[in-house]
């Protein structure tokens, strides 16, 4: 198989957020991702952010909304500004059971780490969910 049509070599998924249940509302912060791998001199230049909730969707109007941070420093990190390349993504919200999401974010503008946040609200609330960024747009793939 050539290198062309191996999608592996082209995408990097990460989860930052991994599946967990939330009881009451609450912010989950995922683990940071670096979306600058050894060996690249630009870093992932694009993600789609891909949320999801699992079958435990109970309470009174039981919302997650789900956003993109990101930091310099792996340590202070910062919703993405209005109107700046890759968010802000707050409209990213499930209101289910067993749904999936999926927003592209364009990477190239923000720091060199990113997360996914989520914020659960609504009376009684207990929700599995999880999140997962897939990274593209590397000039030099790394090797995972």
């Amino acid at each position: 198989m050539s290198f062309m049509h191996q999608i592996g070599a082209q995408i990097s998924s990460r989860a930052s957020i991994f599946p967990q249940q939330q009881s009451g509302n609450g912010t989950i912060n995922g683990v940071s991702i670096d979306r600058m791998p050894t060996g690249s001199q630009q870093g992932f230049l694009s993600a789609e952010l891909v949320a999801m909730t699992g079958p435990t969707f109970t309470g009174a109007g039981p919302l997650v909304d789900f956003k993109l941070q990101d930091s310099a420093d792996d340590s202070t990190f910062a919703d993405i500004a209005t109107g700046a390349p890759g968010g802000p993504i707050a409209a990213a919200q499930i209101s289910a059971a067993n749904q999936i999401l999926r927003v592209d974010v364009d990477l190239s503008k923000l720091r060199q780490f990113v997360r996914i946040v989520a914020v659960v609200s609504g009376t009684t609330t207990l929700v599995d969910l999880a999140g997962v960024l897939v990274l593209g747009g590397v000039l030099n793939p790394p090797v995972d």
